[in-house]
């Protein structure tokens, strides 16, 4: 399970040029994106929340949007939630592991967790991996 979620959006001005306005919504953030013509809407979600959960409360809440966000308009919504994901091996339930490679920064530094968990779990005899 995610520690926390999230679906972004990218929104446009109105007008090109306009700074991002401040918003007093726990679940919505607004951030400058990596050029200065991409500005992205963030809402947070329930770690639970499904597809069709996520889009109805973000569309709910920009359909009501602050007088703020009124001169913005959603351009794109992101087709994959963001997600925060505990680091290292998590037991699910009695024999269910989870090793979400998400949990890692990079992602040669996730394949080497998997591999040295792999080892540990499995075993190695005679150079081969085996069950134990």
């Amino acid at each position: 399970m995610p520690e926390r979620r999230g679906l972004n959006a990218y929104i446009i001005p109105d007008n090109p040029g306009l700074p991002l306005p401040r918003i007093d919504e726990p679940r919505a953030a607004l951030v400058q994106g990596r050029f200065p013509s991409e500005h992205i809407f963030k809402w947070s979600l329930d770690p639970t929340d499904d597809w069709p959960v996520a889009r109805s409360s973000l569309l709910h809440y920009w359909q009501s949007r602050p007088a703020s966000l009124r001169p913005w308009t959603i351009a794109a919504i992101a087709s994959v939630f963001e997600c925060k994901v505990p680091r290292g091996l998590q037991q699910l339930a009695s024999g269910w592991y989870w090793l979400p490679s998400e949990g890692h920064e990079q992602p040669v530094e996730a394949f080497d967790q998997g591999y040295l968990h792999q080892l540990q779990w499995e075993g190695v005899k005679n150079g081969n991996l085996k069950k134990v």
